[in-house]
């Protein structure tokens, strides 16, 4: 199955949609929504089968609306976990997300400089990286990138 979170369109800045494509019949079905409208998030599944969506921001913007937060939904019992997962170490939008080994890589990204006021001007690309253990429901940092990047996309290679 393919599941495609949130978005935007012209109508909404933000969305909290969620559909499901069902190849069996070649159409897309729609499933409980996001707890929350979010944009630029990514997903990874985990190995008992729920999926993570990761990051984003919400319907108030790119700036005020950047998300750490991350939810939990589990396709077989459709339906979302109340309160999610631990929130990232940073809140992002624009990152890569790849899923190896029971861990969620999130690389890159943008987000808030340290300290800074919500403005688009106080926004950095980012060099960090970090790792969600899904056993433990905790985020790690890992080394950083060699080159900040935002929009960037992950994949792991078995």
């Amino acid at each position: 199955m393919l599941y495609v979170f949130g978005g935007r369109n012209q109508k909404s800045p933000a969305l909290d949609s969620v559909e499901m494509f069902d190849h069996w019949h070649g159409q897309w079905v729609q499933c409980p929504p996001l707890p929350s409208p979010r944009v630029s998030a990514t997903a990874a599944v985990l190995p008992d089968g729920r999926m993570l969506l990761v990051g984003g921001y919400d319907g108030r913007g790119m700036v005020e609306g950047l998300l750490a937060s991350c939810e939990l939904y589990d396709p077989r019992a459709r339906a979302w976990k109340v309160g999610g997962a631990t929130p990232m170490l940073r809140a992002r939008w624009g990152h890569g997300c790849a899923a190896v080994g029971g861990r969620v890589f999130i690389v890159g990204g943008c987000s808030l400089m340290p300290h800074a006021q919500a403005v688009v001007s106080n926004m950095e690309t980012l060099r960090g990286c970090e790792v969600f253990l899904s056993g433990d429901d905790v985020w790690e940092p890992i080394a950083p990138l060699s080159t900040p990047r935002s929009g960037a996309r992950a994949v792991a290679v078995a």
